[in-house]
């Protein structure tokens, strides 16, 4: 059995040269769409943070049209569309647009622009939808854009693999899936938006599921149908209180209108007070009830608890004012006042302790 073997004076040999990486300018001109969408989302930061100061004040959010479930709730349905188009900080932007502007690029390159772009825009529109419809929370970005792209390239991969098997198995997919799986995981104690996210990545597989069936005209309507049904139906749930699954935010929106019955506000807060997501809103209506009542030592120990809860939120010490104004308390009430507009410099806050500063004048 012969052996080869190399002169120690021959060169060593040559490896295939690697294919050229495509420049960020040329990738800008192959994918004009997505470099639009990322140019709005960068413009609209730089306008909130000219005009409305820092793009982490919820104040500031809720004027340039973040997502919220009361909000939409309240007929502000345009907020599932503004707020992917917002960003809260600039690492949120940041991140999304380092990590999101190569795969939004080769989704655009292989669908076409304008399959592109329903894909990018139904994705965030039904991620939205999901957000209102899973929590009460203040929500921005386009990450439920950028997750309906990811479920257009698994869907793409399973597709080429062939089989449901051949997917799992394959271990560069079994690294994207544990990456996704990492990253909700992640989301549940960093406060991502997982309802966007999962609401997102859903639109964008079943999108991408029917675009494939391209060559087979019925099949194609079928799927696309089943797609945008799946999608209007989640954007419909999404407008309304569901009665079951929004138990609580309907009991919170009794207690709200019930303000001129304090004991009613009490009963129907009283549940609530065991749920972290409401807590801070039943607190509140609670205070305010207990105040009515002239049950003061109570609404001054819960306005105490809820400024323990949140030593760095402007609304706590607004509401501990207001409570401290009411039983007597001015010097107390005049420093709450004075920590909200510390803490939030915003119209909110200056209204708040002018407001309080004419009331006390004797």
């Amino acid at each position: 059995m012969g052996v080869e073997t190399t002169s120690p004076d021959a060169p060593p040999p040559q490896q295939p040269p690697r294919p050229p990486r495509t420049s960020i300018v040329q990738t800008l001109r192959e994918a004009p769409t997505t470099t639009a969408l990322f140019a709005v989302c960068i413009i609209v930061f730089l306008v909130v943070r000219v005009v409305g100061g820092d793009t982490t004040s919820t104040a500031t959010l809720i004027r340039f049209g973040a997502n919220n479930q009361q909000l939409v709730w309240a007929g502000q349905w345009w907020r599932l569309v503004t707020s992917m188009f917002l960003h809260i900080g600039w690492l949120h932007l940041l991140c999304n647009v380092y990590f999101g502007f190569r795969i939004c690029a080769l989704a655009e390159k292989q669908l076409g622009w304008w399959r592109f772009l329903v894909l990018y825009l139904g994705s965030g529109l039904v991620g939205s939808a999901a957000s209102v419809i899973g929590h009460d929370a203040i929500s921005a970005g386009a990450s439920g854009a950028l997750f309906g792209v990811v479920g257009w390239l698994l869907a793409i991969l399973r597709l080429r693999a062939g089989s449901w098997r051949a997917f799992t198995q394959n271990p560069a997919i079994r690294q994207q899936l544990i990456w996704i799986a990492a990253w909700f995981a992640i989301g549940v104690y960093a406060g991502f938006d997982n309802y966007a996210h999962g609401g997102g990545l859903l639109f964008g597989a079943l999108y991408t599921w029917a675009v494939a069936a391209g060559a087979e005209p019925r099949k194609h309507r079928a799927r696309m149908a089943l797609a945008f049904a799946v999608g209007a139906l989640i954007v419909a749930a999404s407008l309304r209180p569901i009665p079951i699954v929004h138990a609580a935010p309907i009991a919170l929106a009794k207690a709200a209108a019930a303000h001129d019955d304090p004991n009613t506000v009490l009963d129907l807060t009283e549940p609530l007070l065991a749920k972290p997501a409401y807590r801070d809103q039943a607190l509140e209506l609670r205070i305010r009830a207990l105040l009515q009542l002239n049950r003061f030592d109570e609404a001054v120990a819960r306005a105490d608890d809820v400024v323990e809860r949140h030593p760095t939120n402007a609304a706590a010490y607004r509401l501990r004012g207001l409570v401290r104004h009411v039983v007597g308390d001015q010097a107390g009430a005049g420093a709450d006042f004075d920590k909200a507009v510390e803490l939030d410099p915003s119209p909110s806050s200056n209204e708040a302790r002018e407001w309080f500063r004419h009331e006390s004048r004797p």
